[in-house]
């Protein structure tokens, strides 16, 4: 019967799923053999490509909107989802376009997913890439009919589709995501998958809603850290009283000297000294800073020191010398600014214009808090530099 289809016929069957009824698997010797469609994993695919022809011919909001209802069947077959028998935890067909848009971040004191989002590449991957039929359906390599007859293979189709389908479908594209990440508690990539698309939906508060709902911790530290907020990460390892990671946490944030001061309270309070000097020096307070320096003494202050190495990936030697000689000159550096914010002469050198500093101007404005500390210890690596 399908023999005498005109052009117009078959093309108006394959948009609702009635054409072709056969796939063919051609072997290696040019052999062809036919297949009925696996109509649940084949026909969407199959479907998707006279759609498109159709918005090609006729591009009415009815045509778009028949396109995008076929989208979700194809979301769906391309997900672990029980429905499938979870046959897609490998995400073959989404893989690429997860592993493009993130990148790891180099942190040695992180023990968890270190990948973190890369918004360019994301970008480009929206525009350029495509996916394919997932690798566990056994008809990904047959051919099918089109509209002229001509043997065609399962069609791709661009990632922007799923991202510009039409508004009534966004809230089923995220639903799906969502019914999958729930029945898939430990794939990680489903995790990455659904965060893209919430960043590319601009919808990511619900999603970190959904990953507390599910009480899973892990997704919802993990979206902090790929949106590089580490001082939502830092406040909730705070809570658990994780002193350790939520000191490095806070130290990688770009925190106000009031907030670090706060910080570093909380760590007197919980006894934690050698944390609180850290933080009470970054938030400029150096009485407290020096007081507490002075009573933790040179061991306590060497596993500092060893915390901050791991921050910056460097590799000192810390013997025991070394140690030493790095607490007495930080001790030093204490009582030279409390010396400075004690005297009101030296005001008047706080003044100096930075264009004409020298190391006393440096350490005056760094002392008042007119300099950063990256800016500080960036003009001091210069002044250093100058004298050689």
């Amino acid at each position: 019967m399908q023999l005498f289809l005109n052009y117009k016929d078959r093309l108006s069957l394959g948009g609702i799923g009635n054409y072709p009824t056969s796939v063919i698997e051609v072997d290696k010797g040019g052999n062809q053999k036919k297949h009925e469609v696996n109509e649940n994993l084949t026909r969407p695919w199959i479907k998707h490509h006279f759609l498109t022809q159709i918005l090609k011919e006729n591009p009415t909001d009815e045509a778009i909107e028949i396109r995008d209802r076929n989208l979700l069947e194809i979301l769906k077959i391309s997900l672990p989802l029980a429905t499938n028998s979870y046959t897609e935890s490998s995400l073959s067909s989404w893989k690429q376009f997860i592993d493009v848009s993130f990148k790891n971040a180099e942190a040695r004191w992180y023990s968890g997913s270190k990948k973190i989002f890369v918004k360019d590449k994301f970008d480009q991957a929206i525009e350029r890439l495509e996916i394919e039929t997932p690798a566990t359906n056994p008809q990904r390599n047959f051919l099918f009919l089109d509209e002229s007859r001509f043997l065609r293979k399962l069609p791709k189709i661009p990632v922007k589709l799923f991202f510009v389908i039409s508004p009534k479908y966004a809230g089923n594209v995220l639903e799906i995501l969502r019914l999958a990440v729930q029945q898939n508690p430990h794939n990680r990539d489903l995790d990455m998958l659904a965060y893209l698309f919430y960043k590319g939906y601009d919808w990511l508060p619900f999603l970190l809603d959904f990953a507390r709902e599910l009480k899973r911790a892990d997704f919802e530290e993990w979206i902090y850290w790929t949106e590089e907020d580490k001082k939502s990460l830092a406040e909730i390892k705070r809570d658990r009283k994780d002193f350790y990671s939520s000191f490095y946490l806070f130290d990688a944030s770009n925190l106000l000297p009031e907030e670090y001061k706060e910080i570093a309270e909380w760590y007197l309070s919980e006894s934690e000294f050698k944390l609180a000097y850290h933080f009470f020096y970054k938030a400029k307070e150096f009485e407290i800073a020096q007081d507490i320096l002075q009573n933790i003494g040179v061991k306590e202050f060497g596993a500092l020191v060893m915390m901050r190495q791991l921050v910056t990936a460097s590799n000192t030697d810390l013997n025991e010398t070394n140690i030493k000689n790095l607490y007495d000159q930080e001790l030093e550096t204490l009582r030279g600014f409390n010396k400075i914010r004690n005297n009101e002469s030296y005001q008047k050198i706080s003044a100096t214009q930075v264009s004409h500093f020298d190391r006393e101007t440096v350490e005056n404005k760094y002392a008042f808090g007119e300099l950063t500390e990256e800016e500080y210890v960036k003009l001091i690596s210069q002044l250093r530099e100058r004298r050689h």
